[in-house]
């Protein structure tokens, strides 16, 4: 599970970029991991309050995100309907998500 701490351990003041640093740490483990020929993949859709809850996270922490991470298998023990899943996303290009100026749709 992904954490982050929303306010600062030196000194207890708010952290107002906790969101960001959780997500910083999550890509650094990503990219650690597809190095060592692991995949990782970061989830949204679980119970973040039950998950809360069964690994006792305090308060001052936000649940951010479930992390799978293992050594891929062979796709062709899949069933047929998870097996024609196991290509690439396409991706966005880079204008679609980068802009110089002011914010714009």
């Amino acid at each position: 599970m992904v954490l982050s701490h929303k306010v600062f351990s030196r000194n207890g003041k708010p952290n107002p970029v906790h969101t960001f640093d959780a997500g910083a740490a999550f890509e650094n483990l990503a990219l650690q991991g597809a190095a060592m020929g692991l995949v990782v993949h970061g989830m949204a859709g679980f119970d973040r309050d039950r998950a809360r809850q069964a690994l006792s996270v305090p308060a001052d922490y936000d649940v951010e995100a479930m992390v799978a991470l293992g050594r891929p298998g062979d796709p062709d023990r899949l069933p047929q309907k998870l097996r024609e899943m196991e290509v690439p996303s396409g991706r966005k290009k880079v204008d679609e998500i980068a802009r110089e100026g002011p914010f714009a749709f």
